[in-house]
């Protein structure tokens, strides 16, 4: 449901001319209705009907490259694993996206995002007092969906040169323990490293305090001279408690007195005083707020369009406006499309649909 939809999103909003292929029949309304879907265009099939698996063979066989989210060994049993896929099409990249991976002996398990970054070694170093799940963001978007992508682009290079189709297991799991390699240099303080210490909540300095309109206000001032900025600006430089920024076991006290601190004013009034105050000090922006964020409004991440909070792709040419990601379609949309794209006649796509083997829109 996550990295799978989220990567291919990417490669749309990228100028990829992808095809989400959704379930005909019952459908799934979590992966139909999904923002993820932006960008694409989508058809629905039933793939345990022959003619609904021969239609995405010949989709296969006209693509660079194809993608799926399934346990190992379900692809195989629908006839559409990788050695029959490749066969038809030698310059296929077919990727397959778990969060085990295709070996080893959790393959055939069940999981989510957070057993993925536990096995990792990553959910470990993340909160405070306990370990904190981070959403999906650290396991499915960035370990499985944004490493299939970095993944994918790699070999389509390498693809385009030599003409020779690859099988790829992206594993969320190895895209966690990837991402661990800057904390293992300074692992070997219990359950946080050093730098994870610093990073974790821990220090007074680098955490988020609640306001006094009850929003919070994020503080980074790692820094000594930012970290000088930030007490002076907030009335605390003559106060002994704050004086030795890396005192650790003064960490809780200073964290305490900040917190009182921070909850004498709003987050407005916060923002006023500490945003140009080089004290690496800026506010926590809501989901809601995103839209009306200077910053974020300026670069044209974020907008309002018919009554909807959305963003656009992140990475542009210097000079040019940020490229806006298309809303999704409705599940099925380009059924009828995409059918008649790979040679279907309008009789055949006719009986495809009383068959329900495959489903438009309004289906």
């Amino acid at each position: 449901m996550g990295p799978g939809p989220f990567g291919t999103m990417l490669l749309a909003a990228f100028g990829a001319d992808v095809i989400h292929v959704g379930r005909a029949g019952k459908g799934d309304p979590a992966a139909d209705a999904s923002h993820q879907n932006s960008g694409k265009r989508t058809i629905r099939l039933d793939l345990k009907s022959d003619e609904g698996r021969r239609i995405v063979a010949q989709l296969a066989q006209h693509a660079d490259i194809m993608i799926e989210g399934f346990r190992p060994g379900v692809m195989e049993r629908l006839g559409l694993g990788p050695n029959e896929m490749l066969a038809a099409n030698p310059r296929l990249l077919y990727a397959r996206i778990t969060g085990w991976g295709q070996t080893g002996p959790y393959a055939q398990m069940t999981g989510h995002d957070i057993n993925y970054i536990a096995v990792a070694g990553t959910l470990s170093q993340i909160g405070r007092d306990e370990p904190t799940p981070p959403l999906a963001l650290v396991g499915d978007y960035a370990s499985g969906g944004m490493m299939m992508v970095i993944a994918l682009l790699s070999e389509l290079r390498q693809r385009d040169a030599d003409g020779v189709g690859k099988v790829l297991d992206c594993a969320i799991v190895d895209g966690a323990v990837t991402m661990l390699h800057g904390a293992l240099a300074t692992a070997g303080r219990g359950r946080h490293p050093t730098s994870t210490e610093l990073l974790n909540g821990s220090a007074p300095f680098y955490r988020a305090y609640r306001c006094a309109d009850g929003k919070w206000f994020s503080v980074g001032a790692i820094e000594a001279k930012f970290y000088a900025n930030l007490i002076r600006t907030m009335g605390l430089a003559d106060d002994p408690l704050m004086a030795r920024q890396y005192d650790m076991k003064h960490w809780p006290a200073m964290s305490e007195r900040m917190a009182e601190k921070f909850a004498e004013r709003s987050r407005a009034d916060w923002a006023e005083l500490l945003m140009d105050a080089e004290a690496c000090a800026f506010p926590v922006v809501e989901l809601d707020e995103i839209a009306d964020e200077p910053h974020l409004a300026a670069r044209g991440m974020a907008y309002r369009e018919d009554g909807q909070i959305r963003t656009a792709r992140a990475g542009r040419v210097m000079g040019e406006a940020a490229v806006r990601i298309a809303a999704a379609p409705p599940p099925g949309n380009d059924t009828v499309a995409v059918l008649t794209a790979l040679g279907h006649s309008s009789e055949a796509i006719a009986a495809l649909l009383a068959a329900k083997v495959v489903a438009g829109p309004s289906d």
